[in-house]
């Protein structure tokens, strides 16, 4: 299989200065070439049947040929940025581009409504090297749902031509793939990512999300500046 991207999943340090870290070890202990997932969801449901496993990579629950093919990911060399705290730390995820099908692999974080609303920053370094010029390609997303079936927030990739040497990055907020990309990157080059995600409060259930919100992409922000006054997109969230 050919390798597609490769990327450094999540935040090691607070980007951003009025961000509270909440978690920066989710390649902690990871050596090069080890396998990502360190367990699998049975299906899709949560509760008793289906506990959570918490705070590691699982192989996601979701079920049909576009949700679990291929191999579980390899752990990879890091990745480097300049400025920014997890600058070659750790190590990278090596994504590659399955013959059929996707994989989806999920880091469990919590079962209850501990994130359900409010204002978050997700940051990471991402080089990819290689882009479909016919599919919109999406590798990175949120979710509602522990074992991985209610994806939001959805990062893509895309060249705009078989013989491109660039590719552009699209955003998409709701359940379905982002039907655009834009922008003029280079394959082999590392970027900063920084994601900040408003998921608005059900008014009847404090604590909870009402299923809606934003989601506002930063590439390149500078590590040592404040949240930039632009960026590169902004989606509505919608769903649950």
């Amino acid at each position: 299989m050919k390798k597609i991207l490769l990327t450094m999943v999540l935040c090691a340090g607070v980007l951003f200065a009025q961000a509270q870290l909440i978690k920066s070890d989710f390649l902690a202990g990871y050596g090069i070439g080890e396998n990502l997932e360190k367990g699998a969801y049975a299906n899709t449901t949560q509760g008793s049947g289906t506990p959570i496993m918490l705070n590691q990579w699982n192989l996601s629950g979701k079920t049909g040929t576009n949700d679990t093919g291929g191999s579980n990911p390899q752990t990879t060399l890091a990745l480097n940025y300049g400025g920014y705290a997890a600058s070659g730390q750790d190590v990278a995820i090596a994504l590659a581009k399955l013959e059929s099908g996707g994989r989806t692999s999920i880091y469990s974080l919590a079962s209850d409504y501990t994130y359900g609303a409010g204002t978050y920053y997700i940051a990471f370094m991402t080089k990819v090297t290689a882009a479909s010029p016919t599919t919109i390609h999406e590798y990175f997303a949120l979710d509602g749902n522990y074992t991985g079936n209610a994806q939001r927030v959805r990062l893509a990739v895309k060249k705009p031509n078989e013989e491109a040497t660039t590719f552009g990055f699209g955003l998409g907020g709701s359940s379905s793939s982002p039907s655009s990309v834009s922008g003029t990157f280079n394959f082999g080059e590392t970027y900063l990512m920084a994601f900040k995600v408003v998921l608005t409060e059900d008014p009847e259930n404090p604590g909870v999300g009402d299923g809606t919100g934003t989601a506002t992409l930063y590439i390149n922000p500078d590590p040592a500046a404040g949240e930039p006054t632009s960026s590169f997109a902004t989606v509505a969230i919608e769903g649950t």
